[in-house]
């Protein structure tokens, strides 16, 4: 049949589409990207956000970026750029923790306190102890440029 291998074909291109864009979407549906969250609301319901990603927007406090670490039994002899502040907005703060990076430059790309952002972080909580602790180890920090310069 002439026409039957160009049919075969474009069946086939149809259903490795269809399964790339399935694929794409159950990608897209559980990277991470969540809306933005208050601090109150998420320390409120600490307990329902535990090990989720979360979205928060807020201002840097009390940056203390930590000297490079030694790192026992991994590729990077050093990690750079590990790092606490307070993230705090008009409800609340959060401490939050990074974790740094093998590269030397991770410093330099660390927020300052004052700084306005938007970070994605991991959410823990102290289980078993009351008052229950939360922090958050961020994934991401976007600076929010500054427009009143």
């Amino acid at each position: 049949m002439p026409g039957g291998s160009t049919w075969v074909r474009r069946s086939r291109l149809r259903s490795v589409l269809l399964l790339v864009f399935v694929l794409s979407e159950c990608i897209l549906s559980t990277s991470g990207a969540t809306e933005q969250l208050s601090i109150q609301t998420l320390l409120a319901q600490a307990p329902s956000y535990e090990l989720q990603v979360v979205t928060l927007r807020g201002v840097i406090k009390d940056m203390q970026a930590m000297p490079p670490i030694p790192q026992m039994g991994s590729k990077c002899r050093l990690l750079y750029g590990h790092a606490t502040f307070v993230l705090e907005d008009d409800t609340g703060s959060l401490p939050v923790g990074v974790f740094g990076s093998c590269l030397p430059q991770a410093t330099a790309f660390l927020p300052k306190d004052g700084d306005q952002v938007v970070l994605n972080a991991v959410i823990f909580t102290s289980k078993g102890e009351v008052p229950v602790r939360v922090w958050g180890q961020a994934t991401e920090i976007r600076l929010i440029p500054d427009t009143t310069k």
